[in-house]
């Protein structure tokens, strides 16, 4: 993961959680158009502006959202992020004693941490590397990860538009590569879209400690980018969820940031 609060810093805060959906490997190719909303296709994946299809990549960002079950693509990425820093950075893992934090977990974890009522939940991948974990999840609910995302919000003295957040995003976005996701060894995009759409803008509120030590930090204007995988409630019993991720330099196409994630996961 990335963070962006700033354009100094560009804290565009990337969670490769691959958590994370699917698309092909393949740098994103430039805007088709940017006015309010941007289309992009990835190597020789088609868009299809009209909606979902399956084994296609959906590339939107403006005000028009995809709808997912009783949310939106949009909305949803931006609950996500909330997830994910409304949990502190020092919860620990079922055994008592190594972190359990979504995003830093390693092994047997609670799935269930802080997920929103509904029929979603949530996954993360790592701040960058790999992980292995293992966890519960409720038969009837659907599962919404990243493959590569980001979120620009403003710290403290910071007054940055949400024009200014969404064109930065979309300009680190142009960097994501390699993505991939599997389910039980399956490619995902043979079966799921993948979305990359940008939220509108949501409350970013942080826990205290903060995973990242940005305690207590609020924007009512935080604005969320990137690539998303909407998997549906799964069958009972042991499925496997893969996903990988990177960040290439525009010049070398070599990844600089990668992240592989593996997800044993337990439905019951």
């Amino acid at each position: 993961m990335m963070k962006s609060h700033g354009k100094s810093q560009l804290s565009l805060v990337l969670v490769f959680v691959v958590a994370a959906g699917l698309i092909m490997s393949g740098a994103i190719a430039p805007d088709l158009a940017l006015a309010g909303k941007a289309y992009h296709k990835i190597g020789p994946i088609h868009l299809y502006p009209h909606g979902r299809k399956y084994g296609r990549t959906y590339h939107k960002t403006g005000p028009v959202q995809l709808p997912a079950y009783d949310q939106t693509y949009g909305r949803l990425s931006g609950d996500w992020w909330q997830w994910l820093r409304s949990i502190p950075g020092d919860m620990l893992a079922p055994d008592g004693v190594s972190l359990g934090h979504p995003l830093i977990a390693q092994g047997k974890m609670d799935c269930s941490l802080n997920q929103p009522a509904g029929p979603v939940w949530f996954l993360a991948g790592t701040e960058s590397g790999d992980a292995t974990r293992s966890c519960v999840v409720p038969e009837e609910k659907a599962l919404f990860f990243p493959l590569v995302n980001a979120v620009f919000y403003n710290a403290e003295g910071e007054d940055y538009t949400v024009a200014e957040k969404r064109e930065a995003l979309n300009d680190f976005l142009k960097l994501a590569c390699r993505l991939d996701s599997t389910l039980d060894g399956t490619p995902t995009v043979y079966s799921l879209a993948t979305v990359r759409i940008q939220s509108p803008p949501f409350l970013l509120e942080t826990a205290t400690p903060d995973i990242w030590g940005e305690d207590a930090l609020v924007d009512p204007q935080a604005v969320a980018d990137g690539f998303w995988v909407m998997v549906p409630p799964l069958d009972r019993g042991k499925h496997v969820l893969q996903f990988t991720g990177s960040v290439c330099d525009p010049d070398t196409g070599e990844p600089w940031f990668t992240v592989n994630v593996t997800y044993n996961l337990f439905v019951r």
